[in-house]
């Protein structure tokens, strides 16, 4: 299968490359060309032999989007709006990578796929709005959600904490809870998912919880 990835710079995008068996990669990065421009958009498919799209592309600076709502909401949910048209118009299935930022954080237990989503932060809603656009614009999606994703390559949590390792203190908080997930490990649930197939919205995360604070403490 041809794939064409979006956001092949970033640390999911390095994992596909390495560890993603089977299937011919073509990746592309921002600086490539912007998925928000219909034009860009069309030209790199028209360009590009394409059997299914993945979306790896986002502005994941929780924080930051804050600030910029304006440059979050174009990468996380205009982006993703004008790849499902595109892709829908030529009968290309689409994978989107989401986040567990659509939830409020609220559930004492894991999140399903079937749970209502309530986003608090202006990332969340602007990844949500994403994912409402692949399912309005092109019905043959995947929508797959992780959480607190890191890898040796990128901009993670565990990455800075180490960065951090020779400062005499560090604070971090207790009271969120997550699963980190590792991103060669995603790619293996990818892997399987467009193998099998079956459109839909999925849930992949790596098992277990801890909070940022243990997190911190493991490394």
């Amino acid at each position: 299968m041809k794939i064409l990835v979006t956001g092949g710079r970033g640390q999911l995008g390095c994992a596909l490359q390495k560890y993603l068996k089977g299937h011919e990669l073509s990746l592309f990065d921002i600086q490539d060309f912007d998925i928000a421009d219909p034009k860009a958009v069309e030209k790199v498919l028209n360009d590009n032999q394409t059997d299914l799209l993945l979306n790896c592309a986002a502005y994941t600076d929780v924080d930051g989007a804050e600030a910029h709502k304006e440059k979050a909401f174009r990468v996380n949910a205009d982006g993703p709006k004008v790849l499902a048209r595109a892709t829908a118009k030529r009968n290309i299935p689409i994978l989107h990578i989401s986040t567990d930022y659509v939830f409020d954080g609220t559930k004492s237990e894991p999140y399903t796929e079937e749970d209502k989503t309530n986003p608090q932060s202006v990332y969340g809603h602007s990844k949500l709005e994403g994912e409402n656009a692949v399912r309005e614009f092109n019905p043959h999606h995947f929508i797959v959600r992780t959480s607190w994703l890191y890898s040796v390559v990128g901009k993670n949590f565990p990455r800075t904490m180490i960065s951090f390792s020779k400062k005499s203190e560090v604070r971090v908080v207790d009271d969120q809870i997550g699963c980190p997930t590792y991103a060669p490990h995603l790619v293996l649930g990818l892997e399987k998912l467009i193998d099998r197939g079956g459109f839909g919205t999925y849930h992949m995360a790596g098992s277990g919880q801890t909070s940022w604070y243990g997190l911190t403490k493991y490394l």
